[in-house]
């Protein structure tokens, strides 16, 4: 991407969350990035995700494919009802547009900053755990309601779900 767009000087690719701070933008775009980030990386990105948009009175734009099409290794697939909450709760107005793509859904989240003063850091990392939690319960109960597998849409359900389940133990334990 970072190629595509190297001549391109309203274009910034940033290659990992700590650049984010050394950024100026009016659009913040995140597609399928939130679901492979830990808490703490979560909670970096979006303060000075806030920090940024709330001087220039900016917009992030947050797309995901839900289920993931495949498993990633340091990947959980985020239902978008738990990422709209997220951002509501750190800070954000934030609206909606669900679509399908390839047979999955897939969804777009706008968001702009509210009045006020950003959270602290730790409270962005609180709430992205708590997301979390929430996330593997769902999960969980999921696959605990899941009854026979009988086509191919329910084993990829169930994958999601089993690797969901793995994944936020080990972002939840470490």
């Amino acid at each position: 991407m970072a190629e595509l767009h190297a001549d391109d000087p309203g274009i910034t690719i940033v290659p990992h969350v700590e650049a984010l701070a050394h950024i100026s933008a009016d659009v913040v775009l995140l597609t399928n990035v939130l679901h492979v980030l830990r808490p703490a990386d979560i909670a970096e990105a979006v303060s000075c995700i806030w920090k940024l948009l709330a001087e220039r009175k900016g917009v992030l734009i947050v797309s995901e494919i839900f289920p993931l099409l495949m498993p990633e290794q340091n990947a959980v697939p985020v239902p978008d009802h738990h990422l709209v909450m997220f951002l509501r709760e750190v800070g954000f107005a934030v609206a909606q547009v669900s679509f399908e793509v390839a047979g999955c859904s897939a969804y777009c989240l706008a968001a702009k900053v509210k009045p006020g003063s950003p959270l602290a850091a730790e409270a962005i990392e609180s709430a992205a755990i708590n997301m979390w939690r929430q996330i593997n319960a769902e999960f969980v109960a999921n696959y605990a309601d899941a009854g026979p597998m009988t086509s191919l849409e329910d084993q990829k359900r169930l994958l999601n779900w089993v690797f969901g389940i793995a994944r936020i133990q080990h972002i939840l334990q470490s």
